[in-house]
């Protein structure tokens, strides 16, 4: 077991081996040039210099693209369709953008692959209010990145913004690098596709329960209702609960994340390196609903949108974490090894500070993190 050996893991950031030439590089400003520059085997490095629509409803037929769970609540999603974006069975690939361009309505899965890059883009708009698991976010298994079965891979310069599930899931990989990243708050009020989810909502309240029961019963506004639902629920889950897998050598450093709940990041099974990392749920707050209001979502089935507490590093199923050189604000339970009584065999968690690495994390980050100009 990895707490057994702990002396011998040693965290190595990942590199990639590509190299650009003449033949191996092309820009793309559409989804049909960039599906078709995935299907170029001499194509290693795609530039994306405008935004690209993914969803399955808005492309032509590709075997890069897979339709992912149906949307049930976002007007535009019901129209635009979320897929899975397939690169599987890849080595040597960098997809990245010179200007920091969004990729929409869609999951990256890197699955079976290696030595693979995803630089400095933005994932967006991969999120919907959620009736049918009830605010606790585990129907639609939409993530903004999946890496399973893969080694080497390196997610660097990434904007992401609020998402179903996690921002990224990593499941029997190795050899995983995320760094110079960032989740970034909504702003409720200028948020056109955060909005429409709830003018959706506000319309046809009666199609609804837990969006009724809130505005009605409650009487909650909608501007407290936006507020609850706009904290990001998970970050990342790394590790199944199969014991058999094991995820070695992830490394996690100079990210921020804002307004997160808990996963921060929830390890089993695993071998971890996060370090020099900024959390800041400070803004996370319930004060903005009565005490009478907290009670009776808390008596109810929709308790998870008042999911009390912050989780941030856990590990657990004999994962190993090495904690270095973060900061953790408003997070009421910083280090945990196992939440309840599943999971029996806790982990371990390593913890590591530097006063005047912390003291100077926040302004490198903001200025490291987010896009990159070429």
């Amino acid at each position: 077991y990895f707490y057994l050996n702990q002396n011998k893991i040693v965290f190595n950031e990942v590199k990639i081996n590509v190299t650009k030439n003449d033949n191996n590089y092309i820009e793309v400003n559409n989804s049909k040039d960039f599906l078709n520059a995935l299907d170029n085997e001499n194509i290693k490095i795609i530039n994306i210099v405008s935004d690209l629509d993914l969803g399955y409803k808005m492309v032509e037929e590709s075997k890069y693209i897979e339709k992912h769970n149906k949307a049930l609540t976002h007007p535009i999603l019901k129209n635009t369709g979320v897929s899975k974006l397939l690169l599987k069975n890849r080595n040597g690939l960098i997809i990245k953008s010179s200007n920091g361009s969004k990729i929409l309505h869609c999951n990256i899965v890197i699955d079976n692959s290696k030595n693979i890059e995803i630089s400095n883009i933005e994932l967006d708009e991969l999120w919907e209010w959620d009736e049918e698991s009830l605010a606790n976010y585990d129907n639609n298994d939409w993530d903004a990145i999946s890496i399973k079965n893969s080694s080497d891979i390196i997610i660097d310069h990434i904007t992401f913004n609020k998402v179903y599930d996690s921002i990224t899931d990593i499941k029997n990989s190795n050899n995983i690098t995320i760094r110079n990243s960032k989740l970034d708050k909504i702003d409720i009020n200028g948020n056109s596709f955060f909005n429409s989810q709830f003018n959706e909502l506000e319309k046809n309240k009666s199609n609804y329960p837990m969006y009724q029961y809130l505005r009605d019963e409650v009487g909650l506004t909608v501007k407290q209702i936006k507020l609850l639902s706009s904290y990001q629920y998970k970050l990342f889950l790394i590790g199944p609960e199969d014991y058999g897998e094991k995820n070695k050598n992830i490394v996690i450093h100079d990210n921020m994340f804002l307004n997160v709940k808990t996963r921060i990041p929830q390890a089993r099974n695993s071998s971890v390196y996060f370090y020099n990392n900024y959390i800041d749920s400070s803004n996370i707050s319930y004060d903005i609903i009565s005490k009478k209001q907290k009670e009776m979502i808390n008596n109810s089935k929709y308790q998870k949108l008042v999911h009390l507490g912050t989780y941030g590093i856990i590990s657990i199923q004999r994962s190993y974490v090495v904690s270095e050189n973060n900061i953790f604000k408003g997070v009421d339970f910083t280090y945990t090894k196992g939440r309840d009584n599943k999971y029996k065999n806790i982990g371990r968690i390593i913890i590591k500070e530097d006063k005047d690495v912390l003291s100077k994390l926040k302004d490198k980050l903001d200025k490291d993190t987010g896009v990159k100009k070429d």
